[in-house]
């Protein structure tokens, strides 16, 4: 059989299926074709300034920048900072945190903290203590993770916070690279899957 040519392909019945080949089977796309919608939505959002945190306390980190936002999903506004995928589905979603001591005071412990509609799905923690309470001679510590998560396409939504202890109690930061919107030094972003 030869080239099928068409602008538009639909079920015979509304929200039907249609099925391309069988098990087994493989489709190959013409060279310089771009499927649509291929691991969207996707997002990259940034910290835009440096933000003071408090030492040893959880805090909802600050992305006030976007590099890109395909679908308008994340939303940047002021004590939000969060992802609200509007496809339900698997995603891929990481995070970059740079946090440091303003006053070069060594750092005991940093995490970064993914939240799912307000409830910790995951963390990762660098624990710098060494049996004491000192810490040891860090003063900056990047905190990176990703991980993939399920949302419902509609009222799901993922946060990242951060907590970071330091040596005394002047208190930790998160470094952003100027002030652009485009610094990749505190960065949360992800992208669809699948299904």
């Amino acid at each position: 059989m030869g080239t099928i040519k068409a602008t538009n392909i639909e079920p015979i019945a509304n929200n039907g299926t249609v099925t391309l080949g069988s098990s087994g089977d493989t489709f190959t796309l013409g060279s310089g074709v771009v499927p649509s919608n291929l691991m969207y939505p996707a997002f990259n959002a940034v910290a835009s300034a440096q933000q003071d945190l408090s030492d040893a306390t959880e805090t909802l980190v600050v992305f006030a920048g976007e590099y890109f936002d395909t679908d308008n999903c994340f939303d940047n506004t002021a004590g939000n900072y969060k992802f609200t995928p509007n496809k339900a589905g698997k995603y891929f979603l990481y995070f970059a945190l740079d946090a440091f001591s303003r006053t070069d005071d060594k750092i005991i412990k940093a995490s970064g903290r993914l939240y799912k509609n307000g409830t910790r799905v995951n963390t990762n923690i660098y624990n710098l203590n060494q049996g004491g309470s000192s810490g040891v001679a860090v003063h900056a510590l990047p905190i990176t993770q990703g991980f993939i998560v399920e949302a419902n396409g509609s009222s799901d939504y993922f946060q990242v916070k951060v907590y970071v202890d330091v040596s005394s109690g002047t208190g930790p930061a998160l470094y952003a690279d100027g002030t652009s919107g485009t610094s990749q030094n505190t960065t949360f972003g992800g992208y669809r899957i699948g299904s």
